[in-house]
C-alpha cells in the first residue's frame, strides 16, 4: 500500500507493532506503533490521512484504536478503514448455524488473529465517540466459498437479507471513510 501511495505522489509513513513486519525501511519512513497503547506524541496531528486496512479486528480495544487514529489526523483529515463484514447475510447465516461469524471461526482466531468482530452499528458509534464525522460505509469483495453451494445456506442468507429492514452490505469487507472535523 505504501508503494502504491508513493506511485500517486503521496508521502506515506508505514506503521506496525513489529518493525520486522515492515519490509520497506529503505524506501518509506516507518514508526513502530502499538495501537493497544497511547499514540506517541510525535504522531499527534501529523497525518492528512490514516489508512487502517484489516487492522481493527486484530485489536483488543477497537474504540481505543479509533481514538488514536483521530489523534494522528490533522483537522480535516481522512480515515480509511476496512474490516470483515460480519453483517453480510452469509456471515449471519453462518453465525446462526454455528455461533461464529465468517472470518471469526476458530482457525481465523488462531491463525489470523481475528479476535474482535465489529458490527456496523458499533463501528459507527465508536467513530462518532472518537470525534469523527461524516462516516460513510460500503463493502467490497463478493462472497465466494464452498459453503455457498449448499442451497439451504443460500436460502437462509436470502431470507435474512429480506427481513433485515435496512440496507445490508453484500461484500465480505466493509470499507469506511470518516473525517476528522476541520477547525472552525
Amino acid at each position: 500500500m505504501c508503494l502504491r501511495l508513493q506511485d500517486i505522489g503521496m508521502e506515506p509513513t508505514g506503521c506496525d507493532l513489529v518493525g520486522e513486519n515492515f519490509r520497506l525501511h529503505s524506501k518509506v519512513p516507518f514508526s513502530i506503533v502499538n495501537l493497544n497503547e497511547p499514540l506517541p506524541a510525535e504522531l499527534h496531528q501529523k497525518f492528512d490521512c490514516v489508512v487502517a486496512l484489516e487492522i481493527i479486528e486484530h485489536l483488543e480495544n477497537p474504540r481505543h484504536m479509533l481514538r488514536q487514529c483521530f489523534k494522528a489526523l490533522r483537522p480535516g483529515g481522512l480515515l480509511v478503514l476496512s474490516t470483515p463484514n460480519i453483517e453480510q447475510p452469509i456471515s449471519l447465516a453462518q453465525f446462526v448455524r454455528s455461533g461464529q461469524f465468517r472470518w471469526f471461526m476458530p482457525a481465523h482466531y488462531k491463525n489470523d488473529g481475528h479476535i474482535t468482530p465489529i458490527s456496523l452499528y458499533v463501528l459507527d458509534n465508536a467513530l462518532k465517540e472518537a470525534g469523527f464525522a461524516e462516516a460513510v460505509f460500503d463493502s467490497i469483495i463478493p462472497v465466494t466459498f464452498s459453503g455457498l453451494s449448499w442451497w439451504k445456506m443460500r436460502l437462509f442468507a436470502l431470507a435474512l437479507r429480506a427481513v433485515a429492514g435496512r440496507r445490508v452490505h453484500q461484500g465480505d469487507i466493509i470499507i469506511c471513510r470518516a473525517l476528522r472535523p476541520a477547525l472552525n
